[in-house]
Formats: C-alpha cells, sequence, structure tokens
C-alpha cells in the first residue's frame, strides 16, 4: 500500500539504513529502532503486494476484481529479481545522512489455488536481500513468509482478503535477526475503464508485532492505483496512498510522546513484458512521512530499474 514504484518491484525492497553500530545492537537505540520499523514495513508491504499481484496477460488487463483469479489449472510458482534503484533519503530519518545508489535481489515461491471453487488461497515464502553503494549504510537481508485468503464479495466488483504473516530481519551478513508476525484485511476492486484502463482502489488495515517491541503496531491505509496499456506488451501505472499508524508504545517513558504517523505519496512506472514469465519495470517515488515524534519524519523521492520473471506449474 504504498507508492507504486515499489509495487512495480517484485522484492527489490526499499529497506533503510543506519550506521553499522547502531543497527547491530540486540535492542537498537531510537533512530535504530525507526530504522527497524521501516525496514520490517518494507517487508509486509511486499508481501501484500506480491498477494494482491495485478494480472497483465495477452495485452490486456484482468478486470475481475481480487488475488489469485487463475486462468490456468498452473498452481505452484517460483519467481526472482534482480534491480537497482536510487534514494534520497535511504535511512528514512529527520536527521538524513546522504542518498545512495542500491541494489537488490529476491527468491520467491509458493501455491495459488482456489477452495471449492469459492475461496482463494495462497501460501508463499520469500528470501531478499539489498545492497546500498554508500559506506554508511549496512546491508538488509530479509526472509519472510504469508497464507492469505480472499473471495469476491457477490454482487459487487469488490474483493475481500485477509493474510498471515511472520519472518525475520537481519543485517548484510544474515546476523542480529528480528522476527516479526502480525496480519492484515483488506477491501479492493478492480474498475476497468475501456479496453485498456484499471482503476484499483483499496483499504486496509493491519497489525503488527515485533522482537523490537517498540515496533509494535496498527496501521490504516487507503491506496489508489491505475493501470493503462499503451501497447501490447508495455503498462504505464500510477498509484497515490495514505497511511495511519498507531504505536502501542514507542520509547514513551523516554520521549514522553505518543508516535503517530501519516505517510502519503505517490509514484509512477513503466513496464514492459516481453512475454508472460519476463517482465522489466522503470519506476520513481516520492513519500512523507508526518510524525508526533520529530526524528520520524522525513520525505524522499526514489528510483529504481527491476528484472523479474515468474514461472507457473
Amino acid at each position: 500500500m504504498r507508492v507504486q514504484w515499489k509495487a512495480a518491484m517484485l522484492a527489490a525492497l526499499t529497506v533503510t539504513t543506519l550506521p553499522t553500530a547502531a543497527y547491530g545492537q540486540a535492542v537498537p537505540d531510537i533512530e535504530g529502532a525507526i530504522v527497524q520499523g521501516g525496514q520490517i514495513d518494507d517487508v509486509i508491504d511486499e508481501q501484500d503486494r506480491l498477494n494482491t499481484q495485478l494480472q497483465v496477460d495477452d495485452g490486456e488487463i484482468d478486470g475481475e476484481a481480487g488475488i489469485y483469479i487463475l486462468k490456468k489449472n498452473d498452481i505452484f510458482f517460483v519467481g526472482g529479481a534482480i534491480g537497482t534503484g536510487y534514494s534520497d533519503n535511504p535511512q528514512r530519518i529527520l536527521n538524513n545522512v546522504e542518498d545512495s545508489f542500491w541494489a537488490s535481489a529476491a527468491f520467491t515461491a509458493g501455491v495459488q489455488t482456489k477452495i471449492a471453487e469459492a475461496v482463494d488461497f495462497g501460501v508463499r515464502a520469500n528470501v531478499s536481500g539489498l545492497e546500498y553503494f554508500s559506506d554508511f549504510g549496512p546491508s538488509s537481508r530479509n526472509t519472510s513468509a504469508s497464507i492469505t485468503v480472499g473471495t469476491p464479495i457477490a454482487g459487487t466488483p469488490l474483493y475481500a482478503s485477509a493474510s498471515a504473516f511472520g519472518g525475520f530481519n537481519f543485517d548484510g551478513d544474515f546476523e542480529n535477526g528480528v522476527a516479526f508476525y502480525g496480519g492484515s484485511l483488506s477491501v479492493n476492486a478492480a474498475l476497468p475503464v475501456g479496453q485498456r484502463t484499471l482503476i484499483r482502489p483499496s483499504i486496509g488495515v493491519s497489525r503488527q508485532w515485533s522482537e523490537i517491541e517498540e515496533n509494535n503496531a496498527t496501521s490504516a491505509a487507503a491506496n489508489l492505483t491505475v493501470l493503462h496499456i499503451v501497447a501490447p506488451k508495455v503498462v504505464v501505472s500510477a498509484d497515490a496512498f495514505v497511511n495511519r499508524t498507531w504505536f502501542d508504545n514507542f520509547f514513551e517513558d523516554v520521549i514522553f510522546v505518543e508516535r503517530r504517523d501519516w505517510n502519503y505519496g505517490g509514484g509512477a512506472s513503466l513496464s514492459y513484458r516481453p512475454n508472460e514469465w519476463l517482465n522489466t519495470s522503470v519506476s520513481v517515488g516520492y513519500e512523507k512521512r508526518d510524525s508526533s515524534f520529530f526524528i520520524s519524519e522525513y520525505d524522499g523521492f526514489d528510483a529504481s530499474l527491476l528484472v523479474s520473471a515468474t514461472l507457473e506449474f
């Protein structure tokens, strides 16, 4: 439910960083906890994006609402992605150190099918990594998994889904892992406009817990995505979102402030799909966070290039 440049990325997550000393602590400082929370949010957002991925097939946008609308009998899938990009505020905190280019790689696998011809069901596992080119930014590695169920709401263009997720966020050496888990509920619609355009609004709520208890939080979000086919194998898209997050207890005994965040932003993407299993995309996006805790505030511009492949069998 973040900007479209993220939605175009299979698993090239835009992950935030701090100097190694802060990141590697078992109990991070306040800035470290903010960064850790941003990393986990990206993993969760990526799970949501993969679980609601739009199908673009044979030059037509699938106008059916929902996830896992299977057109084939194939139920298993594997995929991978490599990407590179630029972020002008990779830490996503007020005290930005510097901008940085980055590179990423990811692998995903799972099952997607229907139960009793009525309920869509999916299980997915992901492994991803991101490397910043600047010395100040340590690398990040993530493993995660999700289970999702969903069904169309009869008589409407709406689709409701629920998911449970969990995983680990590591430093660049796959050490100092922090576990997280939670669940989400969402409702979305896929509204075709003519033969070449699809509008997808969505709303959702999620709950997250982490070993870094300061990042335990509840979020609500709204998102609007517009996709348009400009050629049989080329799709352009635009995205806008707003998100509200309520933290349970983010160092309130130290900062004496209840942390509440507003995140909002938007982006655009151009995708070229030469065949049904390969996709290349270029994306740009902007995101801003207003927070009751001033160090959490930031704004940033990002750009990315991604090549991804998915095989179904």
